[in-house]
């Protein structure tokens, strides 16, 4: 069930063609950057704030505060548009418009409701044919990412083995839980 995607796993399997020594460089790098992060600001504010920027019209506004306050540390949406809908009084159609608003947000990925679309919205950005591509890969391949299989990633999608080696090492520089560099835990 890809909805239970096991990224850990994924990133620091022994199988992955990113083990430790070639990821080194740009981890390092990274966790360096996150420690200098100020911690002060958190995901909730950062959220709110750029909500605040944003000219919605009231009864979106009211549905995008409870977007936002049922966003995790994490940056994904704890509960069902549906509840959403239910809790503002207003339509399941009015719930996803204004979600994909705030899909819009920074970090990119957040107010996913599970990793396959917090990776999609992520690769998005990509876009063109490379974009799309790899979205597919994410969409209908991700179970056999995890296990590596990436023969038969190329043969499902019909396509060299070496271009699925390369759509692997963008999936692995993707984020999976966009909202923990505002987290109030250390950095690991």
């Amino acid at each position: 069930e890809p909805a239970n995607f096991d990224w850990e796993n994924y990133v620091n399997s022994t199988n992955s063609p990113h083990s430790s020594g070639e990821r080194g460089g740009n981890g390092d790098e990274l966790s360096t950057y996150e420690n200098t992060l100020t911690k002060t600001e958190s995901l909730q504010d950062h959220l709110m704030w750029q909500l605040g920027v944003t000219s919605l019209p009231p009864d979106e506004m009211t549905v995008a505060e409870e977007i936002l306050g049922n966003i995790n540390d994490d940056g994904y949406l704890k509960i069902s548009l549906d509840e959403i809908a239910l809790t503002t009084h207003t339509s399941l159609a009015m719930a996803e418009k204004v979600l994909k608003k705030i899909q819009g947000f920074d970090p990119i990925g957040v107010g996913a409701r599970d990793i396959k679309e917090c990776l999609l919205l992520q690769v998005a950005l990509i876009g063109g044919e490379e974009g799309e591509l790899i979205g597919k890969v994410i969409r209908e391949h991700l179970v056999d990412l995890e296990k590596h299989d990436y023969k038969k990633i190329a043969r499902g999608m019909n396509i060299p083995l070496e271009r699925v080696m390369d759509i692997e090492k963008v999936i692995h520089q993707l984020d999976p839980k966009p909202g923990r560099a505002y987290s109030d835990a250390q950095p690991e």
